[in-house]
């Protein structure tokens, strides 16, 4: 009896021992998660997450989407995948439908007073017969939009226009996304070691948008041959297209104010932007919106997103350009009116 409780103790010690040792050595990769995600992806606190992080459900095809329950709950009306800003197929007369895509900029549940909601503000005062149908999801690369408008929207929405507004994603998406913590149908914004199963999970599932070692040159070709697939895909199905390289801070003529001197200039895509800005600026197609703030400052809440004014500065501006570009015309609005 007393070599069996002799045993039985060493047994405990040991398994007390392994079980700390087990314990030390998951905290420490979860330190080490966290340092990797810190220079690599998107860190959340250390050990125990008590924030709400932003939970999208998974797509088969696009990775992760919008979830219809958080767009409900947030009172915008949904339909094919889309936050749709105007009436639906069954006004009378049908309006033109412009449908719009893009990541976070864009996306009506990132920011409720984005360039989409200032453009339909700009509809209405005219009194246009127009709907919005938003397709921006955040975080959406080039791919993952020419992957959604041909495989689901050109046939589900069939847009009379294609708007994508475009650009920073196609780096940040690589740089900065790719080990990211949200975009996941599990509860991958656990509480407990949120670095640790983010790093894990998203190494085992990565996004299915490209390879993470791309050239700045080599993401500015995909995304022109992206925009180019969009151009076509709208030619055949006798729509019109634009597709827009977006502002960031730094990429334009713009003088920073001092608030924003605090973020981080987007140094890493100093050069597709280099390459992109004088394409598109050429190919009738597409759109370098990259200068639009140069008159005024003080419109950026980071390296991308714009506040208030600027997103209706940037939508006044994409109007003008749907306007000198032919893809909308006062005429045909005119008679409407008239008939």
């Amino acid at each position: 009896m007393k070599l069996f409780n002799t045993c039985a103790v060493v047994v405990f010690r040991v398994l007390i021992v392994n079980t700390l040792v087990l314990i030390a050595l998951v905290l420490m990769l979860e330190v080490f998660s966290y340092v990797a995600l810190f220079f690599f992806g998107n860190p959340q606190p250390l050990f125990i997450n008590t924030t709400e992080g932003v939970q999208l459900p998974q797509d088969s095809l696009l990775t992760w989407t919008h979830s219809p329950h958080y767009i409900s709950q947030l009172g915008l009306p949904y339909e094919n995948g889309c936050v749709v800003l105007g009436c639906f197929d069954q006004c009378n007369p049908p309006p033109i439908k412009l449908l719009i895509t893009g990541g976070s900029t864009s996306d009506m549940t990132f920011l409720p007073f984005n360039w989409p909601a200032k453009l339909h503000e700009l509809f209405k005062k005219r009194n246009w017969n127009i709907t919005i149908y938003n397709s921006a999801v955040m975080g959406y690369s080039s791919t993952q939009e020419a992957t959604n408008i041909e495989r689901r929207l050109i046939q589900q929405v069939k847009p009379d226009i294609i708007l994508s507004h475009s650009g920073v994603n196609e780096d940040l998406s690589f740089r900065k996304m790719n080990n990211a913590v949200y975009f996941s149908d599990t509860d991958i914004n656990n509480k407990f070691l949120p670095n640790l199963v983010g790093l894990l999970y998203f190494n085992l599932h990565k996004q299915t948008d490209g390879n993470t070692h791309l050239t700045e040159a080599e993401l500015a070709d995909r995304w022109l041959k992206n925009m180019s697939k969009i151009n076509q895909i709208a030619s055949d199905s006798n729509c019109g297209f634009l597709g827009i390289l977006q502002p960031a801070l730094g990429m334009g003529k713009y003088h920073l104010s001092e608030d924003e001197r605090v973020f981080d200039n987007p140094r890493y895509y100093q050069e597709f932007y280099s390459i992109l800005k004088p394409i598109a600026t050429e190919k009738t197609y597409l759109c370098n919106m990259t200068d639009v703030f140069q008159n005024t400052n003080n419109v950026f809440l980071d390296d991308c997103h714009l506040d208030e004014k600027g997103n209706s500065i940037l939508a006044e501006a994409i109007l003008d350009t749907l306007l000198s570009r032919g893809l909308l015309t006062n005429e045909q609005f005119d008679l409407e009116v008239k008939n």
